[in-house]
């Protein structure tokens, strides 16, 4: 019996620790995270010049979009980059998803202007003090895909969900915007970038020409 014992503890411990680390490690990338959502009358202060590109794809194609710019701008500084969605999931083909990602000109030399321009980058100024329903998180780079899945399915439905009860209509009409800010540490000298997530309820608010000429057709 004492073998016995012994080799149901053992057992469940090879089942159990697996199980907890799994668990530890959603956790702190956010998967069980609580999200503070609000309404913004300013998305930002001021208006954002950035260097975009415009994309056509599957959503599994945004995080390449997302590498380019460090692939171009090498060495990968702290720069602040933002995402602009189009179309919510589901209400296009798989294969029609229109996004832009683009830098901002502020974090750039004219060196890097240049390259990006070279790169068939193009200026667009993403306009601020637009009312949007607005949330946070904190995207963990070491965790790659992991803490983008963990954005995806934490803060858009917390976001449409507060909508939903507050009664604020056509929130996926609108242009979703992420925002990520300059690379900060943590307590534990673990690096994380901020990211401020808007959705847009004034319509046609940072779309680049691109976008509305597909739209259009």
């Amino acid at each position: 019996f004492p073998l016995a014992s012994f080799m149901t503890s053992l057992w469940f411990a090879a089942i159990g620790v697996p199980i907890l680390g799994l668990v530890a490690l959603l956790a702190f990338a956010g998967f069980f995270r609580t999200l503070k959502v609000s309404v913004v009358e300013k998305s930002t202060d001021v208006d954002v010049p950035i260097r975009y590109k415009f994309h056509i794809g599957t959503m599994r194609q945004i995080a390449d979009s997302y590498r380019e710019i460090d692939d171009i701008l090498k060495p990968k500084n702290s720069r602040r980059v933002l995402g602009l969605y189009y179309d919510a999931p589901g209400t296009v083909p798989a294969d029609k998803n229109r996004w832009a990602v683009g830098v901002c000109e502020s974090d750039l030399s004219e060196h890097q202007k240049r390259k990006l321009d070279e790169n068939g980058f193009k200026r667009f100024i993403v306009e601020g003090g637009v009312r949007s329903v607005k949330t946070n998180w904190k995207f963990r780079p070491y965790l790659g895909s992991l803490s983008i899945l963990a954005m995806i399915s934490r803060a858009y439905p917390a976001m449409t969900a507060f909508a939903k009860k507050n009664r604020i209509p056509n929130l996926e009409s609108g242009t979703a915007m992420e925002f990520y800010q300059h690379c900060k540490k943590g307590r534990c000298g673990l690096k994380h970038i901020p990211v401020d997530i808007f959705m847009s309820l004034e319509k046609n608010k940072w779309v680049v020409p691109e976008a509305q000429e597909s739209k259009d057709d």
